[in-house]
């Protein structure tokens, strides 16, 4: 007998506050869609990425808080759990120990073109430069990984970002919706 291949597709929110209108019209719309669109054979599977949300600083409380209200909204919405798997991110080990395993075989240098990094803390350092003028913890738009003084800066989760993508995207074995 043949193996039928069964599609699995996986998406992910952040929960770095309440879902929004673009939130929705960007992503989740389509994550119902998918859930009548799709073969009953599809596997949906839409995750909270609470590991992916560590990566900028904030308390605890507050990241408990917003991974709820991510929840709530995704049910909200129309996320039917009988056809869709949700999850935290953080209660599969398998996307972090994943994660260890690619990162161990990415190089510095292919990282190092990445720009979420640079993207993330330049929104870092304009808070902060609204805040306090006179701060130089941040990178400017010049800065590379090559430069010591903003290497040191640099934190390894938001450079290591894109590997905890990959994780995700391989432990499911799956189609991602935002890639053709």
């Amino acid at each position: 007998m043949p193996k039928l291949n069964h599609r699995v597709i996986f998406s992910g929110i952040q929960p770095t506050g309440v879902p929004h209108l673009g939130n929705y019209v960007g992503a989740l719309r389509q994550w119902v869609r998918l859930q009548r669109s799709e073969d009953a054979s599809t596997k949906l599977i839409y995750s909270v990425v609470d590991l992916h949300a560590i990566t900028m600083p904030q308390p605890p409380e507050q990241l408990r808080r917003r991974k709820r209200e991510a929840l709530a909204a995704l049910l909200a919405i129309g996320i039917d759990p009988e056809r869709a798997t949700l999850f935290y991110q953080s209660s599969v080990p398998a996307h972090s120990e994943l994660m260890w395993i690619l990162s161990c075989t990415a190089s510095v240098g292919y990282l190092s073109r990445m720009t979420q990094w640079k993207v993330q803390d330049t929104i870092l350092y304009i808070q902060q430069r609204l805040t306090n003028p006179k701060s130089k913890l941040n990178l400017d738009q010049k800065s590379s990984i090559e430069d010591r003084q903003a290497g040191s800066r640099l934190k390894l989760g938001l450079f290591s970002y894109p590997v905890l993508q990959a994780a995700d995207i391989l432990v499911h074995s799956n189609s991602c919706p935002c890639w053709p």
